[in-house]
């Protein structure tokens, strides 16, 4: 890309002085000639650039990356609005999106811009070849090893507080290494998720987490709502429960949470993830998010200073009866996320799998049993209209009884099942907190009367599933690259549960779980 100036008049050098800026100060200072040029032009933004000024200018746009080169192309080209065209078909997702259009006005506020500022800029991303290039690297991302992702996020945090260490799961022959940390008492809470809301504490005066603004968090936040809409992502700009005090030993008592709203979330600490990705697949080459919003392994572990959401995945096992050849064992379910969800897309999880959030009462839907019931009628059931971009929040009281689906009802009604949390730890990726659950149906009257109505929703794209008789499908299954760690963790700590319920249904492969300091 060459800029041409013999021609330009001073209000379009003042463009290329703004596009220059915004590329990357820093990055310019490090290019001595570039940076005394940009100096001049502070000084003169109608000056009239030299060869060697155009020479230095063309060299740091060489270097930039392509989300800076994108940015000065926009700045620099003619006007969109001489150009509606390319901007209409954005413009009606935008205007038939209330969540998006709410984020963007979040976005607004965080940059303390006029409203439609970042509207416009997520538009103009779209355009011109600009939506080609998010699509490719939104598949790349999804595509991903998880153990890439987690050997750069573990290098980063080189060193864990005293007494918390790394999740790791042993195979024979395989060491994976997750990006969970946790102490030990996390992974074996024996937490009954049946009753009560687990000693959860809703605070309800806490001032609001401050976003810092800085030009590398609104570029990646304008470049995520743009993937939001290319993606058709189901944005939904709910209320969320963010963690403000971490659990004690049992990865319960103590825990504290508050309020807050998923745009704030979706659009600052939710964006680590995809840099980290990035960097994985040789798309940028530090990590400027992480440096501003979670610079060490201390501040993963202190959730009050982030807005720190989280929830939890569960192991789903069905017991059913003997059929020819094939014994009595558990029916195991593990999805492949859907390229329509917000996090872990195209990843494999255990399910159900959900953000701990009320849908109306924020007090009474704080247990995290109440989410994860809420999630298996959404999920499982059948129940669309528990999705909260479908009205859920219209009902005064979503699990009421007479409310309940089939299946749930017969739950409700049975001392044969049950719904134990296996586990707890902060996500070093993401920063979230993460419950891991097991919820086994121990009655194989269950799978007779309703095995052929469970069904998944939009937020998977396939649903698999293994018997729990199974070793090395089990073992080959936990071997594959395309886990998201929190899946990977719940669906162990689930199956060693499991195993301990019922011994004679659960055949279990060799491997082991725990935590290294």
């Amino acid at each position: 890309m060459s800029v041409v100036v013999a021609e330009w008049r001073p209000v379009e050098a003042c463009l290329l002085q703004q596009a220059l800026r915004l590329t990357n100060e820093a990055f310019a200072a490090r290019l001595g000639s570039a940076a005394r040029t940009i100096a001049k032009w502070h000084a003169n933004p109608a000056m009239r650039l030299t060869l060697d000024m155009q020479q230095a200018l063309d060299t740091m746009l060489e270097r930039a990356t392509e989300e800076q080169r994108l940015r000065f192309t926009r700045l620099v080209a003619p006007p969109w609005e001489k150009q509606p065209e390319h901007r209409e078909p954005w413009r009606r997702r935008l205007n038939a999106d209330g969540d998006v259009a709410s984020a963007l006005d979040c976005l607004d506020g965080i940059r303390q811009e006029p409203p439609g500022t970042t509207r416009r800029d997520v538009e103009e991303l779209l355009c011109d070849g600009g939506a080609e290039r998010l699509q490719a690297r939104v598949r790349a991302r999804g595509s991903l090893d998880r153990a890439v992702v987690a050997d750069i996020v573990r290098h980063f945090y080189s060193t864990s507080p005293a007494g918390f260490g790394t999740v790791v799961l042993t195979l024979p022959g395989i060491r994976e290494a997750t990006t969970l940390v946790a102490r030990d008492a996390w992974l074996d809470p024996r937490l009954d998720l049946e009753s009560g809301s687990q000693g959860f504490q809703l605070v309800h005066e806490l001032p609001s987490v401050e976003v810092p603004k800085t030009p590398s968090l609104i570029q990646a936040a304008t470049l995520r709502l743009a993937e939001i809409l290319l993606a058709r992502t189901r944005f939904v700009d709910a209320p969320v429960y963010r963690m403000v005090r971490r659990p004690g030993e049992g990865g319960v008592v103590g825990a504290q949470f508050a309020l807050d709203t998923f745009a704030r979330y979706g659009l600052t600490w939710n964006l680590l993830e995809a840099e980290v990705c990035d960097l994985a697949l040789g798309l940028r080459d530090n990590l400027p998010l992480r440096e501003l919003l979670l610079p060490s392994a201390t501040a993963v572990l202190e959730p009050a200073s982030r807005i720190c959401v989280g929830g939890a995945q569960a192991l789903c096992a069905f017991a059913r009866p003997p059929e020819g050849d094939a014994p009595a064992d558990y029916l195991l379910l593990v999805q492949e996320r859907s390229p329509q969800v917000v996090n872990a897309t195209g990843r494999l999880a255990a399910i159900p799998k959900c953000f701990h959030q009320p849908i109306n009462d924020a007090t009474r839907d704080l247990g995290l049993g109440r989410t994860m019931m809420r999630e298996l009628e959404e999920e499982l059931f059948g129940r669309d209209e528990l999705d909260a971009g479908r009205g859920g929040n219209t009902i005064a009281d979503p699990m009421h009884p007479s409310r309940l689906s089939p299946p749930m009802r017969w739950l409700v009604g049975s001392h044969r099942w049950g719904m134990e949390g296996t586990g707890f730890g902060f996500n070093l990726t993401t920063g979230n907190y993460e419950y891991a659950a097991l919820i086994a149906v121990h009655d194989e009257d269950f799978w007779n009367r309703f095995g052929g109505v469970i069904e998944t929703n939009w937020e998977s794209s396939r649903l698999r599933t293994l018997s729990s008789r199974d070793g090395p499908g089990i073992a080959a299954v936990m071997r594959e690259p395309g886990w998201s760690d929190e899946g990977l963790v719940a669906f162990a700590l689930g199956l060693k549960r499991l195993a301990e319920l019922d011994p004679e249904r659960v055949v279990l492969p060799p491997f082991e779980i725990g935590v290294e300091t």
